[in-house]
């Protein structure tokens, strides 16, 4: 009796997913719900159906929310939801925190799903608040912040401690040069499909490679 080695291999491929490591525990979205986020991509009141989606299908709000919702996808998608609590803070004529909870929490729909109105403002203090420990920040915004002048200094000091990219509706202003001459990743979008898209490129990119590239 002896030994013998077959002539033969059979392979049999086995599908594996491998999960980021070291991530925030905490994502942050700042989106910016003042009146100008409820018209369409071209600045106008074409904002499409309004029978489900009181804002409109066809608003630069639609595709903000399509953006966070699909980023909350993703990360369902890569088996991380449940280890991510998430928070969602709005600024226009003030700012408006969730609170750390788990994904689409009530406190976070009455926030969101609800019609862009008034001015744009922000209260970086309480921004610094929510953003005390390593999170991963999103930002949008279309426009100047009237109040930035007097609060950018709070700001800067408030997001040092995030991974944070802003994507912005529309052309450079002095919000987003000095989110640039901090080293902040900014993004420049119309306002329509390519402003979700983006966000969940943005959110992937980041949990997948570590950047925002």
């Amino acid at each position: 009796m002896s030994l013998k080695v077959s002539r033969h291999e059979l392979k049999y491929p086995a599908e594996y997913k491998v999960h980021p490591r070291k991530f925030p525990k905490l994502k942050v979205a700042l989106l910016d719900t003042s009146g100008s986020m409820g018209l369409s991509p071209n600045n106008d009141d074409n904002v499409g159906g309004k029978s489900f989606i009181p804002w409109g299908d066809n608003s630069k709000y639609h595709f903000a929310l399509k953006g966070l919702y699909g980023i909350d996808n993703f990360l369902e998608k890569q088996g991380i939801a449940g280890y991510v609590q998430s928070e969602a803070i709005t600024f226009a004529g003030s700012t408006e925190k969730t609170g750390k909870r788990g994904f689409r929490s009530e406190e976070e729909r009455k926030v969101l799903l609800r019609k862009p109105s008034g001015g744009t403002t922000l209260d970086a203090k309480l921004l610094k608040d929510e953003l005390g420990e390593r999170c991963f920040l999103v930002s949008v915004s279309d426009g100047d912040i009237a109040n930035w002048g007097s609060v950018k200094d709070d700001y800067k000091s408030a997001i040092e401690n995030a991974d944070y990219c802003h994507i912005h509706i529309g052309a450079k202003n002095e919000f987003t040069r000095d989110l640039e001459s901090w080293g902040v990743k900014v993004h420049y979008v119309k306002g329509d499909d390519d402003l979700s898209g983006l966000m969940i490129d943005a959110a992937s990119n980041y949990y997948r490679r570590g950047n925002f590239d």
